[in-house]
């Protein structure tokens, strides 16, 4: 069993049933303001703008709706356009720095900053279209404590400077729902920025919200797996996992099925139906990663533990690659290639038998997670380069600057490759 016990196992048909789809490639191809007042969501033009005349691009819309743009987590952009030069198109200041990584649809993305403001951006030429911000406000004490203030006007404490950072937001049909690293969930309409509604964790959040069906998903770094009405807020359920979860992000399996691996040292397999345990499989070592599903198997990293493969339908570890990666390491699947950043270098690693397909040394070093389009992977590091890259050789086709170092996913949206820094700039590359 390679060190992986399954625990709980209490519906483990309906669960194989599932992976049994997956594995035929069923649900994955392999080649989510201030307050109600009308006036609390500002509309002002960005500080940048478009660096040439016409806009960027001109096509039916891509989308990026989660944090690892699929419910497989696999980072794979369906702009039908690549971003194949290199050459930047536009840029776009947020007040504060950008820690957070965007998501975008209908040409439009929406990001927070570390000042406690979310926006709304247009993808064609950078031109911000809304700004908003939550009602509750919350400092770090407060987060401990589980106290979070209703006051919208109150001067901004020099702690919030990361208030918008680990988490991803997630978007839903009319709603953007985002969560602060101080435990802060709130839902902002597209149209306005307006407040839909907002919830107040009692701890730190530092993993990305899903949803699926009518349900919104989260891990909380108070150990709970939490289901929420996505149209209320409501609390539906919560799923003790026995210890903090810093950073992992679920994955689904199926409708009704989510997994991810947490800081017990357990892989969780729960029904969203009821927040039941399904099955829990151990694996020795803590994990803060997001999932991959692929080819029927779960693919992560550990603390200490390098990336890891487990076949979920025999319930077994299938391989591991030893490397000096971090257990918070987000993964991204190209072809029948896993992509993951290990200290300077991409690596893709073949998803069947963990053998080395290629690697390519990068400059700077960063947890980043890669962004596969059509043509090219694209990837960043924290002395702020940008690169194109052959997704079948590692081979680079073209390397950018964008201004300073950055921990935020790369996306491609509508033909341009979207990243942000550490100073709070934006740039949109074609």
């Amino acid at each position: 069993m390679n060190g992986f016990m399954p625990k709980n196992s209490l519906c483990p048909t309906g669960l194989y049933l599932c992976l049994s789809l997956l594995a035929l490639g069923v649900t994955i191809s392999c080649s989510g303001g201030q307050g109600d007042d009308p006036s609390a969501a500002e509309s002002q033009e960005s500080k940048g703008g478009l660096t040439g005349q016409e806009p960027a691009v001109s096509l039916d819309h891509s989308s990026w709706l989660s944090a690892r743009s699929d419910d497989a987590n696999t980072g794979i952009s369906n702009s039908d356009l690549d971003a194949e030069i290199g050459e930047d198109v536009w840029t776009w200041d947020a007040a504060g720095r950008l820690w957070q990584s965007p998501v975008a649809k209908d040409g439009i993305l929406y990001v927070g900053d570390g000042n406690l403001d979310f926006y709304a951006v247009r993808v064609a030429d950078g031109k911000q279209l809304w700004r908003s911000r939550p009602r509750i406000i919350k400092t770090q004490d407060e987060t401990v404590a589980g106290m979070g203030e209703n006051l919208a006007e109150r001067a901004l404490p020099k702690d919030l400077d990361d208030h918008y950072g680990y988490s991803t937001p997630v978007l839903d049909d009319d709603q953007v729902i985002t969560i602060s690293e101080y435990g802060v969930m709130t839902a902002f309409a597209l149209k306005d920025g307006k407040i839909n509604w907002e919830h107040d964790f009692v701890d730190k959040v530092m993993s990305s919200p899903r949803i699926k069906g009518d349900k919104l998903l989260v891990n909380c770094t108070d150990g709970n797996f939490f289901a929420f009405d996505k149209n209320t807020g409501k609390e539906l359920w919560r799923y003790w996992t026995s210890q903090k979860m810093l950073g992992s992000s679920c994955g689904f399996l199926g409708p009704d099925t989510a997994i991810f691996p947490a800081h017990d040292g357990f892989l969780h397999v729960v029904d969203i139906r009821n927040g039941q345990a399904i099955q829990r499989y151990e694996l020795n070592k803590v994990s803060a990663s997001t999932p991959l599903i692929a080819f029927g198997c779960a693919y992560f990293t550990t603390l200490g533990g390098g990336l890891r493969c487990f076949d979920l339908v025999d319930g077994v570890e299938r391989w591991k690659q030893r490397g000096n990666v971090a257990g918070s390491h987000s993964l991204a699947l190209s072809g029948e290639n896993v992509l993951v950043h290990m200290r300077n270098e991409l690596r893709a690693y073949h998803g069947v038998t963990g053998h080395l397909t290629w690697k390519t040394k990068l400059v700077g070093n960063g947890a980043v997670a890669p962004c596969v389009g059509k043509k090219l992977i694209y990837m960043t590091c924290g002395n702020a380069n940008a690169y194109g890259i052959d997704p079948k050789t590692g081979e680079i086709k073209w390397q950018a600057k964008f201004g300073d170092s950055s921990r935020c996913q790369p996306v491609l949206i509508d033909g341009l490759l979207i990243v942000s820094n550490f100073k709070g700039r934006m740039t949109a590359f074609k």
